[in-house]
């Protein structure tokens, strides 16, 4: 099972001042590099760039920032980490509400034991009556080692399967969402990596 980097993401739900963010503030203050790429969404009107710099893509909307890795290059989810805890901190007067760490894996050949978790008490009787299986989504709301665990696991019709988890926590301030980013976000990979292994009978490559 292999991690989908682009959809591994720091979301941060907040009210963000989108005017601040401009390629000279980032490059004082997020990274050391000069260089900051600016990508204009094709198709989508009024929607605002996305920022790249280093080894990841920030996009600032009104209501949230995304943190997303450019690859799966080593040292990558530690730089999101970094810029996330950063700009908490630097803009602390932003009112922040929530703070998810997003992890995404694809697996194209499941194992038996993954599988099983789609075995639903329904589908003999749904396949009797001529319905053809597009999708099978199962969504949890977990509480474990006193972090709250949004999981969804997914299969498509072409059998691979996708396993999505958000680690989510609910603020009152900028500051509360950088405690709980701070050094936790590799903990967090390798809890996920953990549950996979165990729940589902895969290793995270």
């Amino acid at each position: 099972m292999h991690v989908v980097s682009e959809e591994s993401t720091i979301v941060i739900v907040g009210d963000w001042n989108i005017a601040i963010f401009t390629p000279d503030w980032i490059s004082g203050r997020l990274t050391e590099s000069q260089e900051i790429e600016v990508q204009i969404p094709i198709g989508s009107l009024g929607q605002p760039p996305r920022l790249g710099f280093d080894a990841l893509f920030l996009r600032v909307l009104p209501d949230r920032l995304v943190l997303a890795p450019k690859d799966d290059r080593s040292g990558a989810l530690a730089q999101l980490e970094r810029v996330s805890t950063k700009v908490l901190e630097d803009l602390d007067h932003t009112p922040v509400r929530a703070v998810g760490v997003n992890f995404c894996f694809l697996e194209e050949n499941p194992t038996e034991q993954l599988l099983g978790a789609f075995r639903l008490a329904d589908q003999d009787y749904l396949s009797d009556q001529g319905a053809a299986l597009e999708t099978t989504t199962i969504k949890r709301k977990l509480i474990i080692q006193e972090k709250i665990l949004n999981l969804t696991v997914e299969r498509g019709n072409r059998g691979s399967v996708t396993i999505l988890m958000n680690f989510h926590k609910n603020v009152t301030s900028s500051l509360e969402a950088a405690d709980f980013l701070r050094g936790a976000t590799e903990g967090l990979r390798v809890l996920a990596a953990t549950l996979i292994e165990h729940a589902y009978g895969h290793t995270v490559e």
